[in-house]
C-alpha cells in the first residue's frame, strides 16, 4: 500500500530529499514512476555539477577521490566558524577552498572542504581535542558560495515539467533544515 497523506510524512537528507519529494508528489507507484525517472535525471545532473565544481576547485590533484567531509564531535558551530576564519587568515586559503560547515547536529558538526584543505584544518592544534571521522562524501556539497542559482537553473532547465505539474504535493514533506512541513 502506498503512503497516504492522512497518516504519512516524507523526509530526506541531502540527495535523499529528491527521492522524498518524488514520493510526496505521488498517490501510487504508477504515478511515482514518471517522477522517479525525472528525479534520477536531476540527481545525475546535480552529481555532474558537483563533479565539475570539484574539478574547478581542486584541479587535478592526487586526492581527487578523497573525502570532502569530516564529522567533528564536541565543536559547536560558532567555534567552528571562528576556527575556520583563523585558519583561512593564517594560511591565505582562496575563497573557493575555504572549509565550511555542511551539517549541524546536537553533538557534532560536519565540516567540508577540499581534501587537502580539510586535512590541514583538522591538523591544527585547536582541533586535536576533538574526535573526527572522515565520511565518504567525495564531492563538494552544501555550499552557497560555490553553487549558485545559475547552477540550479541549468539543472532544472533540462528537466521536463510535465510530470511535476500534473502531480502537486500529496504527502507532506518535512524539511530536514527547518523541521517545517
Amino acid at each position: 500500500m502506498y503512503p497516504q497523506p492522512s497518516d504519512s510524512y516524507v523526509l530526506g537528507f541531502c540527495m535523499g530529499s529528491l527521492a522524498a519529494v518524488a514520493v510526496s508528489c505521488s498517490r501510487s507507484l504508477s504515478e511515482l514512476l514518471p517522477i522517479a525517472v525525472q528525479t534520477v535525471l536531476i540527481a545525475f545532473r546535480l552529481g555532474l555539477c558537483a563533479l565539475e565544481m570539484r574539478d574547478r576547485v581542486d584541479g587535478c590533484s592526487d586526492d581527487r577521490g578523497d573525502p570532502w567531509s569530516t564529522i567533528v564531535w564536541g565543536l559547536d558551530p560558532q567555534q567552528a566558524r571562528d576556527q575556520i576564519e583563523v585558519f583561512c587568515q593564517t594560511t591565505n586559503v582562496p575563497q573557493t577552498r575555504r572549509p565550511w560547515i555542511s551539517c549541524i547536529s546536537k553533538n557534532a558538526i560536519t565540516l567540508s572542504g577540499s581534501p587537502s584543505t580539510l586535512r590541514a584544518f583538522c591538523a591544527m592544534p585547536q582541533m586535536a581535542q576533538h574526535r573526527t571521522a572522515l565520511i565518504p562524501i567525495c564531492l563538494p556539497a552544501h555550499n552557497g558560495a560555490l553553487f549558485t542559482q545559475a547552477d540550479i537553473t541549468t539543472i532544472l532547465d533540462t528537466t521536463p515539467t510535465t510530470p511535476w505539474e500534473q502531480l502537486p504535493g500529496q504527502i507532506p514533506y518535512i524539511s530536514h533544515v527547518t523541521g517545517n512541513v
